[in-house]
């Protein structure tokens, strides 16, 4: 019998793996729209979270996050929150985007440091927060922390109105 708790584990394993398989699909066709070229799933894992190959045969991984403005924040799109409210009484300061994109870049940094591999690491950052648009960030863009550890850095913002996720931005 499975308790409470490894069942919410569990959830919210499956729930962090769908995220992620969602992001990595965006990233694949949202880049072969816009440089045509094709990327292939090989396999969702941990350590990175994907496995890509090119046209060409050449693998590469790709790390993915998700960035939100603060814990209410993501409580509240991912529907963890008690009450609705939380997201409105946060305040809206310019820095706030920039603090916590350089916390996360800083931490996945960090993880994709210690990844012994023998393909090249891609950071993807999926904004999962919807004021980040694409000329906000590029006001960001010359304070943001860039990590070293991974071949390049990649954002994508969905900044429509139709939750398409058009912007795919490359920070490194």
């Amino acid at each position: 019998m499975i308790n409470q708790k490894d069942g919410g584990e569990m959830k919210g394993h499956t729930d962090k793996k769908q995220l992620e398989r969602h992001a990595v699909d965006i990233f694949v066709d949202r880049f072969y729209n816009i440089f045509g070229a094709k990327y292939k799933i090989l396999e969702l894992r941990e350590r990175p979270d994907a496995l890509l190959e090119t046209e060409r045969g050449k693998k590469i991984g790709v790390e993915i996050a998700h960035l939100f403005k603060n814990q209410e924040e993501a409580r509240f799109l991912l529907g963890k929150a008690e009450q609705l409210n939380l997201y409105f009484e946060v305040a809206e300061h310019y820095d706030d985007h920039l603090i916590a994109l350089n916390q996360l870049l800083r931490k996945k940094e960090k993880v994709i440091s210690k990844y012994d591999v023998d393909f090249p690491i891609v950071l993807l950052i999926r904004s999962a927060t919807p004021d980040l648009t694409y000329s906000r960030m590029k006001l960001l863009e010359e304070d943001l922390y860039i990590p070293q550890s991974c071949r390049d850095v990649w954002l994508l913002l969905d900044d429509s109105h139709e939750h398409d996720w058009g912007s795919l931005v490359k920070l490194k």
